[in-house]
């Protein structure tokens, strides 16, 4: 063999050596970080899709705890019971049905739903209708859920066959005044869950499924799967992980699919468990490509000599290492992290597709801490509503026990009185004007008089009651009274302003009883105010929802020490006190009894709001 033939030969040698272990090399490390960056996509990408399912049923289960801590359930009253559940069907279009049980699992008043959208009006279009047989569905799993006193609790997943939709039914305490043991119960579709199921894709074929806490399919981009419940709890994936949770990544066996790339993460406040998954020879088509690209220039570096496959080979462990840096620093929160594309082949490919995967985690970290911002601010809104309403019950509470007390009192005050006032009217008669005891006997029957009148006043503070209700106009109420007033009022100097619309819608009361309230607080507000101030009257509201009437002064205001006392029978801070001090308790009880509300605020020394609130009437809606 000629020199140059073995000079040839031990180039070659020399080449191809070098060029196939680092070939190797460069093959096992891009499988691995391939591998593993795919692994670690599929564990992000499972952990985040669970966070939203299971988002979205906590903050559809949060939403209706909050309105269901806000109902009062009168089970004298269907209509009132109907209201409240219609209010509670409107809130998303997601509720099938809903209804309310007491705490032996009996339903109390009717069950809403839509069972024919064109007898219905245009607020009821985008939901679902229900049959007799969806609906016995619904009860059925309702009872069989065992209620929880302190939060949400959902039943086990059902189809209905008629829509291929997957349904529960989510049940939260009725915590309004009352209401102890109530559970409010509607049905929740699950059909924007599926879609959104439908939609993902992970890679070109990846997908994603969701299960119960037995393995059986709550979701999949197969519907007919989906429906079908499909049993899936025989996975390796799933095995021991089923209703805990424990999240994890591994390889396991598709009987349709063949060998798998999973990543399987429980879903937050429910029992169950996503998994994404891709099939391994997509997952590894990168690798695949790489070894086919490798083999190709190992044949050409046979011919091209050594410098040119140790060049071949850095040129493809250096953008692996690129991916491996990248993977590493996206791993350790750097989201902002670029790769740089050093070619437009697989490896650049995949480059790119780290890059934009970088970017789509970062908007949507973004996006996610924006929605807790926005989460906290309206949690925030809540509490402070929740303990508004709070303060309101521990008014009631101690107005109903004062008035309690003070009709027992009185009662007990009534007999002896009419002795006392017997009497000195007896001794009167004996004793005429010009007696020397006829200004002592005078005085006792007037003071006698003013007890009396006092207990008259207490009970009828305790007695109030609804009678006579019927629809109340409140702007005609209102401008009435101001016309009646308006001469005492400018007799001290007192200005009088009223914004009072003709369209207020009417609400559910006694005309008289609102008189002597609004009135109450005329007087209050013309008491506290001095010559050249002003009275200001406003009212607002929307029909079928409240309607709000406030009544502001410019008067001396009122001690934050007293706010909360100012309600109570007999409490005054007037030095010369000549009434009976039961205007205000009396005005409360009737508000309270008109399932209305009042709120006050003052600062001393500028004036004093008080704020009525009472629920506006509004067409009646047909529904079963």
């Amino acid at each position: 063999m000629k020199l140059r033939y073995k000079l040839i030969l031990a180039m070659l040698v020399v080449a191809v050596a070098p060029l196939g272990i680092a070939g190797y090399q460069a093959l096992e490390n891009s499988r691995t970080a391939v591998e593993e960056g795919i692994r670690e996509l599929l564990q992000k990408t499972s952990r985040a899709e669970a966070e939203i399912v299971g988002r979205d049923i906590q903050n559809t289960a949060r939403s209706l705890k909050l309105v269901a801590s806000a109902m009062e359930v009168d089970t004298e009253s269907l209509s009132s019971v109907s209201e409240s559940l219609e209010r509670v069907y409107l809130l998303s279009d997601r509720f099938n049905a809903a209804a309310v049980f007491d705490a032996t699992g009996n339903q109390v008043g009717p069950t809403i739903f839509v069972d024919d959208r064109t007898s219905f009006g245009p607020k009821y279009q985008s939901h679902e209708e229900m049959n007799d047989l969806e609906l016995g569905e619904f009860l059925g799993h309702v009872k069989k859920t065992r209620p929880n006193s302190q939060k949400a609790a959902q039943s086990g997943v059902y189809v209905s066959r008629r829509k291929n939709i997957p349904m529960l039914a989510l049940l939260v305490p009725v915590m309004g005044t009352g209401d102890i043991g109530m559970t409010l119960a509607v049905e929740l579709s699950l059909d924007s869950i599926q879609k959104r199921l439908e939609r993902f894709r992970v890679g070109q074929s990846g997908f994603a499924f969701l299960v119960d806490a037995q393995g059986r399919l709550v979701a999949h981009p197969d519907l007919r799967r989906a429906v079908g419940r499909e049993d899936l709890s025989a996975l390796s994936i799933l095995e021991g992980r089923l209703g805990t949770a424990q999240a994890a990544v591994s390889n396991y066996q598709d009987p349709r699919l063949g060998d798998m790339m999973g990543a399987v993460a429980p879903v937050p406040n429910t029992p169950w468990a996503l998994v994404v998954a891709q099939p391994k020879a997509e997952a590894l088509r990168p690798v695949t490509t790489l070894a086919t690209r490798l083999l190709t220039w190992l044949l050409l570096g046979l011919s091209l000599a050594g410098l040119l496959g140790l060049f071949i080979a850095r040129r493809v462990t250096r953008p692996i290492l690129d991916l491996v840096a990248g993977a590493l620093a996206i791993a350790g929160g750097n989201l902002k992290k670029k790769i740089h594309v050093r070619s437009r082949d697989e490896i650049g490919q995949l480059s790119e597709t780290f890059n934009y995967m970088g970017t789509e985690l970062q908007k949507k970290h973004e996006v996610i801490e924006r929605f807790n911002t926005e989460l906290q601010d309206r949690v925030d809104a809540r509490t402070h509503e929740l303990k508004e309403a709070q303060q309101q019950l521990i008014q009631a509470k101690k107005m109903a026990a004062v008035v309690e007390l003070g009709a027992g009192v009185a009662h007990e005050i009534n007999n002896p009185l009419m002795g006392v006032l017997g009497c000195s009217q007896l001794l009167l008669s004996r004793h005429p004007e010009g007696d020397p005891d006829f200004a002592m006997l005078r005085d006792i029957e007037h003071e006698a008089q003013r007890i009396r009148a006092i207990v008259s006043g207490l009970l009828e503070t305790s007695q109030t009651s609804e009678s006579g209700a019927g629809k109340v106009n409140l702007h005609g109420l209102v401008m009435h009274l101001l016309d009646r007033r308006k001469t005492e009022l400018r007799s001290k100097g007192i200005r009088l302003e009223a914004e009072v619309p003709e369209n207020l819608p009417p609400i559910r009361g006694n005309s008289g009883q609102m008189e002597t309230v609004i009135s109450e607080f005329i007087t209050n507000a013309k008491n506290a105010t001095s010559a050249g101030g002003t009275i200001r009257i406003t009212a607002g509201g929307t029909a079928g929802e409240v309607v709000k009437l406030e009544i502001q002064d410019t008067g001396a205001g009122i001690a934050p020490e007293h706010l909360d006392r100012i309600f109570e029978p007999f409490f005054t801070t007037k030095q010369h006190w000549q009434g009976k001090g039961l205007g205000l308790a009396t005005a409360y009880k009737i508000v309270q009894t008109h399932k209305g509300k009042i709120t006050v605020a003052s600062t001393p020394g500028k004036g004093t709001t008080f704020a009525l609130t009472f629920p506006a009437l509004h067409k009646s809606t047909h529904l079963r």
